[in-house]
């Protein structure tokens, strides 16, 4: 249902500093844009979806605004495995959310994630989620691992509703 990630180097001017990884993944999700846009601003939602592969759920607080912050506890049953955090630059409803997201357990202090909805076919949706990593990040391939199981989470939690 989703398509393969896309993992682009890409070169803004030539500088070595202007490198940065580009992680984009798109996946067609079984709900309207209202229902997914709700399930990635409610925080109570999005603990339902937003873990990583190698846990087993988050705790999610947020103060969903422009200028506001969000916080992703990942779980493996009662242990946490990290903590990330990060502020909402951009609040389209129903079209877009841009946040920063700072995920120092996996080495990464600073980068960008944009989540874009549009519709697709009646009752569905298409999220591009588009994830700027620090230049040189190590981060990349467990990113694509952890967004890739958030996705599949976010599609069965929009099929039970």
């Amino acid at each position: 249902m989703g398509t393969a990630a896309r993992r682009a180097r890409v070169v803004v001017g030539a500088p070595e500093e202007a490198v940065s990884d580009v992680l984009r993944l798109s996946r067609v999700l079984p709900a309207t844009p209202a229902e997914v846009f709700e399930a990635c601003s409610e925080a109570a939602l999005l603990s339902e979806w937003l873990a990583c592969a190698s846990s087993t759920g988050a705790r999610v607080t947020n103060d969903f605004r422009v200028g506001g912050w969000y916080r992703v506890e990942l779980r493996a049953g009662d242990d946490a495995l990290g903590v990330t955090t990060g502020e909402y630059l951009e609040i389209i409803p129903l079209r877009r959310i841009v946040m920063t997201w700072r995920a120092p357990h996996v080495g990464v202090e600073a980068s960008v994630v944009r989540v874009e909805l549009a519709a697709s076919s009646p009752g569905s949706t298409l999220l591009t989620l588009t994830h700027d990593l620090e230049p040189s990040s190590a981060a990349g391939s467990r990113h694509d691992l952890g967004w890739k199981a958030a996705l599949e989470r976010l599609e069965h939690a929009l099929e039970k509703r």
